[in-house]
C-alpha cells in the first residue's frame, strides 16, 4: 500500500493544511484527501509543488507499505514493512 505522509511533515513542520494549500497552490479539500490518504491518485504536480513547498523530498512525502492494512488499524505497527521511495 502507497501512504501519503503528509500529515506526519505537517505536523513536524507546524504547518496547517490550508497554509500549505495557498503556498502550493492546491485546493485545500484536496490537501485534506491526501493527509488522509482518502485520494485515489496524486497528480505529479501535486507531489512537486508539495514537496516545493515544504521543503522535503518525494521519499520523505510517499512511502510503500507491504501490508495492506491502514497503520492506525494495525495495532499500533506503524512502521512494519513500511519502505520509503
Amino acid at each position: 500500500m502507497v501512504r501519503i505522509n503528509l500529515k506526519m511533515l505537517l505536523d513536524s513542520r507546524k504547518m496547517t493544511q490550508s497554509e500549505l494549500a495557498s503556498a502550493a497552490g492546491i485546493r485545500p479539500s484536496t490537501i485534506c484527501d491526501y493527509c488522509h490518504n482518502t485520494a485515489v491518485s496524486i497528480k505529479l504536480e501535486h507531489i512537486d509543488r508539495i514537496c516545493s513547498a515544504l521543503g522535503c523530498d518525494v521519499g520523505e512525502l510517499i512511502c510503500y507499505s507491504t501490508s495492506s492494512v491502514p497503520p492506525h488499524q494495525s495495532g499500533g505497527k506503524r512502521n512494519e514493512g513500511i519502505k520509503s521511495f
